[in-house]
């Protein structure tokens, strides 16, 4: 949702980054491969118990998240191993963090696989309406938006990171909002059909 309504805003901020960018020589996949290397090590930091440099780790992958795809474009387009590294890399971080935080807080787990399950049936209704739906956007693929999108999915993540305690509460409204944003897709495609 967040993503939908800012990427605009987004863009024209970090251009200049991307720029600097640009100039060193940096492709996409490379910024993408950095947000894959900082993600497992926000997971890594959550195993260890160091909360701060978890955060510091997550949010840097993100910025990753979002600069690879604004570079890829001011590289003429993004490619299709680009897009692979991307959806994938993504998932490989979103799984393991909520695996560290299923293993470092026990109590969590049960929810923590409910979080999981979530997420692959919300990515799979999110790919399916890309390889259905035949039309044109920014991206390589069709975007599906919904009410959980990867900056929702962030603010999660930090939420669980920096409030464990709450764990299994947090962990629930978030899959319940992931499993209820692939509904929502689910049906976009369906109308789609019609």
């Amino acid at each position: 949702m967040i993503d939908t309504h800012l990427q605009h805003r987004a863009k024209s901020i970090l251009k200049s980054g991307v720029h600097l960018l640009l100039n060193m020589g940096i492709t996409a996949n490379q910024v993408t491969t950095l947000g894959l290397i900082l993600g497992l090590g926000s997971a890594t930091a959550i195993v260890m118990n160091n909360t701060i440099l978890a955060l510091v780790l997550l949010l840097s992958s993100g910025l990753c998240d979002v600069l690879d795809g604004i570079l890829a474009r001011e590289q003429g387009g993004g490619s299709s191993l680009g897009t692979l590294m991307d959806i994938t890399f993504d998932r490989i971080v979103e799984v393991g963090i909520i695996l560290a935080l299923g293993f470092t807080y026990p109590q969590g787990m049960p929810i923590m696989m409910l979080l999981l399950a979530s997420i692959v049936i919300c990515i799979s209704v999110f790919l399916t309406a890309g390889i259905i739906v035949n039309k044109e956007s920014h991206k390589s693929f069709f975007y599906s938006p919904g009410i959980m999108e990867r900056t929702e999915a962030f603010i999660l993540f930090i939420l669980l990171i920096i409030f464990p305690q709450w764990i299994v509460v947090t962990g629930t409204i978030g899959a319940i909002l992931i499993f209820a944003t692939g509904v929502q897709r689910f049906i976009l495609v369906v109308k789609h059909l019609d």
